[in-house]
């Protein structure tokens, strides 16, 4: 059932999503769990972003669906569920710590800060836009990245001004093509 370190369910999944042939039995959470896996080290391609929803997706749904993973997290301590804020404004350790059973340490909590920062961009709270703004100068240029998409959703003056100013200094292609696309249709 594996092929490499990715689940072969995996896959087949990732293929037909980015085919746009994904199975009509496919639930949202597969469909973002699987693009997850298949695009860790990178962009959460911008079609599947909404699909999120402001739930996290990762290696807590797959280990909650796969026999050896749920076998994995009845033997791990309980802890609550990750929250947004949280994430955002924790250490790598702090994270690692309260969330290393869900989110493995080859995972690195760079890609769950990754997905809250999608997650809270389809939240739009209005409690989220400072932290997400404060990420828009993040020494990383992925999270940089989703936060610039992140702002675009909240559609505020204040969020469109940090588009700005960050444009202004931003070196990275690929976090400048996320500010010249964040809020656009």
């Amino acid at each position: 059932m594996r092929r490499g370190s990715v689940c072969a369910v995996v896959v087949v999944a990732i293929s037909l999503i980015l085919a746009g042939g994904a199975q009509a039995d496919a639930q949202p959470g597969d469909v973002i769990t699987a693009a997850n896996k298949e695009k860790v080290k990178g962009l959460i391609p911008d079609e599947l972003r909404p699909a999120v929803g402001d739930r996290l997706y990762g290696c807590d749904d797959c280990l909650t669906s796969c026999p050896p993973g749920n076998r994995a997290l009845e033997a791990a301590r309980p802890v609550p569920g990750p929250e947004i804020l949280d994430i955002l404004g924790s250490t790598d350790a702090d994270l690692l710590e309260r969330y290393g059973h869900f989110y493995l340490p080859a995972r690195r909590p760079r890609i769950l800060r990754r997905n809250a920062l999608i997650a809270a961009g389809n939240d739009r709270s209005p409690e989220l836009e400072a932290v997400i703004i404060g990420y828009l100068g993040h020494p990383d240029w992925l999270l940089r990245a989703h936060s610039a998409w992140a702002v675009g959703q909240l559609g505020t003056e204040l969020g469109r001004a940090a588009l700005d100013l960050a444009l202004s200094e931003e070196r990275d292609g690929r976090v400048r093509r996320e500010l010249l696309g964040a809020g656009q249709p």
